[in-house]
């Protein structure tokens, strides 16, 4: 996200040896006064006049320094992430020094506004301020720290800061700042970037899928390798190998490269039909569940970056605390080809919700609203419950008829895969890795949220 103000703000602070330099040019003056020692007035002279001369040189250092952020469109919590910079010297004869870039790390929630997300803002003068305060940063969680020792003149220079973060959610990124202390260290001199403020997605953590996960997906209609019974011809114009799933058909199968490569492969065909697919997430915390949403979002989003392909085109309905009110978040949301990033950052703000018996059910809810939408798709339901407990659930609110005539109209179709993620069909195909550690080394940077 961009920010408003029209022009960097810049800054100038005395760090401590600056002071310890003032400390002793103020005795040496006063003690030179009142002494009548012209030898310590010079001393003091010359002390200040060294400060002057580092604000003169950090200040035009400063103002010939252009910062540029690579733009960050997303990251996977417990990845390792890297963050770009680009730092131009705009002068015409000296190069830059010691710059030194620091971007500030903020918890985003999904309606925070400008001020939250780390714009600048503008006090009664118009003039711009940080949004920061030194003493109490709120809402900044980590700061990103990177460094560059030389940039010659006319030239740019790229260094970059390898994070992690352990949490799934919004944050904010900047403003960023460009610093140095060169050439004494008396002073710290800053400027912001401009342009430099944008919001970084964090998805939940990816899951190692076993060989053979996909036989838990509802089988593709009229697709690649359909399974008629009949072996019909019209299959199509060949278009590659792909490994054997649930409902192909035996007539496709590639014997040759089945024998190579020592597991069923059949012959893949274009096909005007595409399988679409609708993965309902149910995010609702219950007594068996103990806290196992996050491990529904995680199945999900590892899911839904394993089959993002230009031939298949996928759909996503969350049932969390947002299904229960009118927010701008429910609703079915439909992947761009390829692309499902706005798949994933909706699985990032889920706000799970815990089930009682006073509550509509959030994924019944859902479901209910969605069915016209849902005809279209077949539905994916990664959930830390059971079928049985879905459709067993006695309630007095109508959209749960509505969503079981659903269930079963999907369920007789053969269009209706449910993964209880908690179940130990499906343990044999999602790999439970532990917690990732939270030291450090090198550049890596640890960010919680």
């Amino acid at each position: 996200m961009a920010t408003n103000r029209p022009q960097p703000l810049f800054r100038y602070r005395i760090t401590r040896l600056g002071f310890h330099v003032l400390f002793v040019a103020l005795f040496a003056m006063i003690g030179g006064a009142l002494r009548g020692f012209n030898l310590l007035l010079v001393l003091a002279g010359l002390l200040v006049s060294v400060v002057l001369l580092q604000w003169r040189s950090g200040r035009h250092v400063i103002f010939r320094a252009g910062l540029r952020r690579h733009k960050v469109t997303g990251a996977f919590a417990g990845t390792p992430t890297t963050v770009r910079y680009d730092v131009r010297n705009s002068g015409r004869w000296s190069p830059l020094w010691c710059v030194r870039i620091e971007d500030p790390v903020m918890a985003a929630d999904a309606g925070d506004t400008g001020a939250a997300m780390g714009r600048p803002t503008r006090d009664a003068t118009g003039q711009a301020t940080r949004p920061l305060d030194e003493k109490h940063p709120g809402g900044v969680i980590a700061t990103l720290v990177a460094s560059l020792g030389h940039v010659p003149p006319r030239q740019t220079r790229s260094t970059s800061v390898i994070c992690r973060f352990n949490h799934r959610g919004r944050y904010a990124l900047g403003p960023v700042v460009a610093s140095t202390t060169f050439p004494f260290g008396f002073m710290n001199c800053e400027r912001m970037g401009p342009e430099t403020t944008e919001s970084l997605w964090v998805y939940p953590r990816l899951l190692t899928l076993r060989r053979g996960w996909t036989a838990m997906l509802p089988p593709r209609r009229g697709g690649d390798g359909h399974r008629s019974s009949g072996g019909s011809n019209d299959d199509g114009e060949f278009f590659g190998l792909r490994p054997w799933q649930s409902g192909d058909h035996v007539k496709h199968i590639h014997w040759r490269t089945t024998a190579r490569i020592g597991e069923p492969a059949v012959r893949q065909f274009e096909q005007r039909n595409r399988h679409q697919l609708c993965f309902i997430v149910d995010a609702v915390t219950s007594d068996r569940t103990r806290g196992g949403e996050e491990r529904v979002l995680e199945a999900a989003a590892t899911m839904l970056n394993e089959l993002a392909s230009t031939t298949s085109s996928m759909a996503l309905l969350v049932a969390d605390a947002y299904a229960l009110g009118s927010s701008s978040h429910c609703g079915v949301l439909m992947s761009a080809g390829a692309d499902v990033t706005s798949l994933l950052e909706r699985l990032a703000i889920t706000k799970p919700v815990r089930l009682n018996e006073l509550r509509n059910d959030p994924l019944a809810r859902a479901v209910a609203q969605e069915a016209s939408q849902l005809n279209s798709y077949d539905l994916v339901v990664v959930s830390g419950r059971r079928f049985s407990d879905v459709t067993q659930r006695r309630s007095a609110a109508p959209a749960l008829d509505k969503a079981l005539s659903v269930w079963r109209y999907f369920d007789q179709r053969s269009r209706l895969a449910w993964i209880d993620v908690h179940s130990p069909a499906v343990g044999r195909y999602l790999s439970i890795d532990g917690d990732v550690p939270r030291s450090v080394s090198g550049e890596a940077a640890n960010v919680d949220g």
